[in-house]
């Protein structure tokens, strides 16, 4: 560089290397291209689960998100099956009519998701008076 040529516009990582290396547009479009094609295949093979040796773990597998749903599912089960036995406490313990209704409706709506995750409504006990 002479003394009487300004130095570089150094804007960031890429205008720097640039800059210090004296690249011309051809290099620059083929370390671009290297770049991308390095950054795509890391992608798949992190992906697919090729780099779990360096602790880089993969999408999640079919089979994992099957087993999230089934302890996702016991555990709207098992607080269904407690709401349902919950609330029919309460109607049976109450006087008002309106209350009961309400509770009856509410109660069914619960059984409806107890339903449609188990394939059968909660048995309901009778109430003692």
């Amino acid at each position: 560089m002479s003394s009487n040529e300004d130095p570089p516009d150094v804007t960031g990582a890429f205008s720097a290397l640039v800059a210090g290396f004296r690249l011309n547009r051809k290099d620059q479009a083929l370390i671009l291209r290297v770049l991308w094609v390095l950054f795509v295949s890391i992608h798949i093979a992190w992906a697919c689960g090729w780099l779990t040796a360096i602790g880089l773990v993969g999408f999640a597998r079919a089979n994992d998100v099957s087993q999230v749903q089934q302890t996702v599912n016991a555990s709207a089960r098992v607080t269904l099956s407690q709401e349902i036995r919950a609330q029919i406490r309460v109607r049976c313990a109450s006087t008002d009519q309106n209350v009961v209704d309400s509770l009856t409706r509410y109660i069914d709506s619960l059984q409806v998701e107890y339903e449609r995750i188990v394939g059968q409504r909660y048995p309901e006990p009778e109430c003692k008076r």
